[in-house]
């Protein structure tokens, strides 16, 4: 419980999932499987209800021979107050608050780029990991998904990347 408070309060901090998650490798803190933290885990964590005393169940379904798929939200049903709180749920909302900010599917491709391009003066330079680290920037991956590759959303922004990114686009993170 001490770590899941302590993410929520480094991340009103520093506003990224993957700086948390180098932290606590770096402390060789493993998850509740047994694994290495990534970006996404600590958003599992961070957007887990259970963490206000919520329990949330019917997120997924899956028929007979056939592949899990997520529910719309409207059919999730929620049991509220019915286990100990483990954070305050003012602290919840602000560190919810900001990643549904982030929300791609709330950004336009130029506000994406624009994004980018403000981080590339903040920075001096792009590359993976400074655009996952970045506050208010959706990941790496995202960009990629989204225009190809990042050689492309770098020349949309007029950056040329000294690294071969068709490299970066193509291992894992």
């Amino acid at each position: 419980m001490a770590i899941v408070r302590w993410m929520f309060t480094r991340f009103l901090e520093v506003k990224s999932e993957t700086v948390i998650a180098d932290e606590l490798n770096r402390k060789a803190i493993l998850t509740s499987a047994r694994r290495r933290w990534t970006r996404y885990s600590v958003t599992r964590v961070l957007k887990n209800e259970n963490n206000i005393e919520n329990l949330v169940y019917n997120r997924h379904s899956k028929k007979l021979n056939s592949r899990l798929v997520p529910n719309p939200p409207e059919l999730w049903v929620r049991t509220k107050g019915c286990i100990e709180p483990i954070i305050e749920r003012q602290t919840f909302v602000e560190a919810n608050k900001i990643i549904s900010e982030r929300r791609v599917d709330l950004l336009t491709e130029d506000e994406m780029l624009s994004r980018l391009r403000k981080t590339l003066m903040e920075e001096g330079r792009l590359s993976p990991r400074i655009i996952d680290r970045a506050v208010g920037l959706p990941s790496y991956p995202t960009y990629r998904a989204h225009f190809g590759n990042l050689r492309n959303a770098y020349r949309l922004i007029g950056y040329t990347s000294n690294r071969n990114t068709e490299y970066l686009d193509h291992r894992q993170m």
